[in-house]
């Protein structure tokens, strides 16, 4: 339970990131760092499941496969690909990228866990809960009312 509450913690940092930077998939050629994102509309879903579904799988919202399995991250890499990384390689580790006091995200509630659903479900996880900034930035489901 500890090593998930704290993941989540990092995704809820990521989550802001991807909405706020726009990053497509790279690799920083100094550090072999790779970075993920939701890129663009025209692309890409601006929903992170989805992106960290791909990075997974290795397979597109069509079921096309574009690696190998044994090419792709565990859940734990493709989370810190989307969020640690990110913000590292937009500049903004300071800000964004992992939860901790002075960042953005303060919290958020997934509908599933991400590390136990099956991994062709991760696209289908929902956000039912961001505070950022100690405030309600969305809420739906079970926490509708507090977006009031």
């Amino acid at each position: 339970m500890r090593r998930s509450k704290s993941l989540i913690a990092v995704l809820a940092a990521g989550l802001l990131l991807a909405a706020c930077s726009g990053k497509s998939t790279n690799t920083n050629a100094a550090t072999g760092q790779n970075a993920g994102g939701t890129d663009g509309p025209r692309s890409a879903p601006y929903n992170p499941f989805v992106t960290l579904q791909w990075l997974v799988t290795g397979r597109s919202v069509t079921g096309n496969a574009y690696r190998a399995k044994d090419q792709s991250p565990s859940r734990e890499q493709a989370l810190r690909i989307h969020t640690v990384n990110s913000a590292y390689m937009a500049g903004d580790e300071r800000k964004r990228g992992t939860l901790e006091a002075g960042k953005w995200a303060d919290l958020l509630v997934l509908s599933e866990d991400y590390f136990a659903v099956p991994e062709d479900a991760i696209a289908r996880i929902r956000l039912l809960l961001t505070l950022v900034g100690g405030k309600v930035a969305h809420a739906e489901g079970p926490f509708a009312a507090l977006a009031r």
